[in-house]
């Protein structure tokens, strides 16, 4: 029996990326038990030993502390209360969405404050601004709905990017955001709105799913 993510889903048992994996199963002595001799089979088979000290149990928040503990020690791996992050995206996502993104913004603002004092050419903030930050935004955008507040932060920090040449000094913005990110067929410059680009690649993952 796998996780379900809604009534009418089907269950999901196991996820793998590269050399990670993460399995589903319910919270009792017989499923840990299978869970353990599949570990020894699949060292058996490959010569390849699984490393439990990087390796860790997640129980849902209604399991008894002791019912935990007669758990752990069948497999003998450590519990941890939140799965963390992969490839800097959280794998758990709270109730307020953009908590997960200050981190985020509190390292692309002295990142984007240092491209401003190197004096860059408008059509080299251009290219920085869709080579470089807006792409490195595209593994979270297919993963995460990005709030609109957070959306009009980077849209902000974009903005300031592109008028000021030194980021302690503030530079009158001749247009607005509007108009710099209008589409192809009605501006020159095209950046991107941030919104409009998280709901874009929502939409092709999705799309990606149905027509597997």
């Amino acid at each position: 029996m796998g996780l379900k993510i809604s009534r009418y889903a089907p269950p999901i048992s196991h996820l793998f990326y590269a050399d990670d994996a993460l399995l589903y199963c319910k919270a009792s002595p017989e499923s840990f038990v299978v869970l353990r001799d599949l570990f020894k089979k699949f060292e058996f088979a490959s010569g390849q030993m699984i490393n439990f000290n990087k390796s860790f149990i997640k129980f849902s928040p209604n399991a008894p502390l002791d019912f935990k503990s007669h758990l752990t020690s069948i497999l003998k791996m450590q519990t941890s209360s939140s799965f963390g992050t992969y490839l800097g995206v959280p794998i758990e996502i709270p109730q307020k969405r953009s908590e997960v993104f200050h981190p985020f913004i509190d390292k692309l603002t002295p990142r984007i404050a240092s491209w401003s004092s190197l004096h860059l050419s408008q059509p080299c903030k251009l290219l920085i601004i869709s080579a470089i930050l807006l792409a490195s935004l595209n593994h979270l955008m297919v993963a995460i709905p990005f709030p609109l507040g957070i959306c009009r932060k980077i849209d902000s920090l974009i903005a300031a990017f592109w008028w000021r040449h030194d980021w302690k000094r503030h530079f009158v913005h001749l247009l607005k955001c509007e108009v710099l990110q209008a589409p192809k067929d009605s501006g020159p410059l095209r950046i991107k709105n941030t919104h409009l680009l998280s709901q874009a690649s929502l939409i092709k993952s999705y799309w990606r799913l149905q027509t597997l």
